[in-house]
């Protein structure tokens, strides 16, 4: 860090929450064929040994070749479990010592006949490349051989569906240990910033483990600065729209009468959240739509910032992706009005570091498992209300939410929002929440105005999972959800407006209140 930035002694990080992710790949290796021939290129140009470049340029193509061979018949990734030598590297091996030998060579004769202060520059590439050749045989024997399986987790994955161009990565299983020493222990203030830190309301104790974070470390949850109470409402249908299990194989014919139905009753502008390209392929060419629907596409076809600008700019278009478009998506306004994730997020469990997880600490491993999931499905969450004004729904399509215990706690954590089991409340929400919204931002905006001119005035109560309303404003939104549940037909618009009658006299109790103890604090300092 020294080399590259200035002295410092206070580090905020944004998003955190990706930091044991970010950690684990930069404190891990990968090894590839393309990065042997580069050290064998450099070998013939740099230091002009043309026939070494060549025999390790073979050798890199016998070891990936076996590489290939040995584990493209079981899948895109897969974790090396056996005790040792899956494939001989001898060969490669060897050729790596004889470049490592001939850069030596190289460079104690350059340094030998140089007469100056200056270091030779034919000896400082052949240093440059000595280095090179012993990580990439370092690397490359420690993958083989697994030496250090109790603490990384090593596997081989593919950069092509052809599963022809192999290469070797290792990660570390636990980065707490390696942040506390690199990190932690060495700049005296670090701040981590993220809106997905929490499991539950005011949790850290999962991130807080991951990281490796000082038990001396002190914590704030900050309240979201949204009414999300009102803004969003959130829809788990039955088990009659929704088969129990997420991999039953009417799952995709079902899951598409819902989609199709949102779809429609919010005029597209939808943005659907996929955990595999085969539900959103089954589910995109079976829903019909009277408006756009643009799909991201398996290898190809538009960016992910081609496919969001046109979202966010053409009317009434719907948007289906799958990992990358969980995060990072920031479409504001009625662009984006609903959201609809297909499943939990949970990883695979024969991906290789969830599968090394599970193997080093069974009882634990469903905790950490279950709070991984937990955070994406926070993030994917997290795309739909970006102001203060937007108002949407999310449709989740995953019955283990209310048919599961850690799933029931899941809910909880989202925070203050409606609930419902039918998609045809959405049409309700959508006439009657943006009007709810407006109001309740004008109350709010009226109170501080008057906390503003009362000097010495006591702090008002904040319940903290309201996103900073108070909870006068917090019934108001009781009501509304008892009047929207419930309603039906011109009975669902008489309750509603009684609801905004009885919002309009307890605002203007709200306000008449503020103004007597304000009179009341002036005549006490007169």
């Amino acid at each position: 860090m020294e080399l590259i930035l200035p002295e410092f002694d206070v580090l905020i990080v944004d998003e955190a929450h990706e930091m044991p992710d970010v950690m684990r790949n930069f404190f891990g290796f990968s090894v590839t064929g393309r990065s042997v021939t580069k050290l064998a290129k450099l070998v013939g140009k740099e230091l002009g040994e043309s026939d070494l470049s060549y025999k390790l340029e073979q050798a890199s193509d016998w070891f990936f070749r076996d590489v290939a061979d040995y584990a493209s018949e079981k899948g895109d990734r897969v974790r090396l479990t056996e005790s040792a030598n899956f494939v001989d590297p001898n060969t490669i091996l060897q050729c790596l010592r004889d470049v490592y030998s001939c850069a030596r060579d190289i460079e104690q004769e350059e340094l030998s006949t140089c007469t100056g202060d200056h270091t030779p520059k034919r000896a400082i590439k052949a240093d440059r490349i000595q280095k090179r050749a012993t990580e990439i045989g370092k690397h490359i024997s420690e993958c083989v051989g697994q030496s250090d399986a109790g603490n990384k987790v090593y596997y081989v994955e593919f950069a092509d569906h052809a599963r022809r161009f192999p290469r070797l990565e290792a990660k570390p299983l636990e980065v707490g240990g390696i942040l506390r020493k690199y990190l932690f222990d060495n700049i005296p203030t670090v701040v981590l910033v993220s809106a997905t830190l929490t499991t539950t309301p005011g949790n850290f104790r999962f991130m807080r483990r991951e990281l490796g974070i000082p038990h001396e470390t002190q914590e704030l949850a900050v309240p979201s600065p949204f009414d999300t109470a009102n803004q969003c409402l959130v829809i788990l249908p039955t088990d009659d729209h929704i088969p129990n299990d997420p991999n039953d194989a009417t799952f995709i014919d079902k899951a598409s009468v819902v989609v199709e139905q949102v779809l429609k009753l919010c005029n597209g502008r939808t943005l659907g959240l996929f955990t595999s390209f085969k539900n959103l392929e089954g589910i995109s060419k079976q829903v019909k739509s009277d408006h756009p629907i643009l799909c991201q596409e398996r290898g190809g076809g538009m960016s992910r910032a081609e496919l969001v600008r046109r979202f966010r700019d053409e009317p009434n278009t719907s948007l289906f992706g799958v990992e990358s478009f969980w995060t990072g998506i920031d479409v504001v306004g009625d662009s984006l009005t609903g959201l609809i994730i297909d499943k939990l997020p949970f990883e695979h469990q024969d991906d290789p570091l969830v599968a090394a997880m599970k193997d080093k600490d069974s009882d634990e491993f469903w905790k950490w498992y279950n709070a991984r999931a937990f955070l994406r499905l926070k993030q994917g969450v997290g795309r739909l209300i970006r102001s203060s004004s937007d108002v949407g729904i999310v449709v989740i399509l995953d019955r283990r939410l209310k048919n599961k215990r850690y799933g029931k706690h899941m809910v909880e954590g989202l925070g203050p929002i409606s609930k419902s089991v039918n998609v045809s409340d959405i049409a309700l929400f959508l006439a009657n929440a943006p009007i709810l919204v407006k109001a309740n931002r004008a109350v709010f905006e009226q109170e501080q105005e008057l906390v503003d001119m009362t000097p010495k005035r006591p702090p008002a109560k904040v319940d903290q999972g309201s996103g900073g309303f108070r909870s006068a404003r917090l019934l108001m939104s009781d009501k509304f959800s008892k009047v929207f549940a419930n309603a039906k037909g011109d009975r669902a618009e008489s309750k509603r407006l009684k609801c905004g009658d009885a919002m309009k006299k307890s605002s203007k109790r709200s306000l008449r209140r503020g103004r007597r103890r304000a009179d009341k604090d002036s005549n006490v300092r007169e």
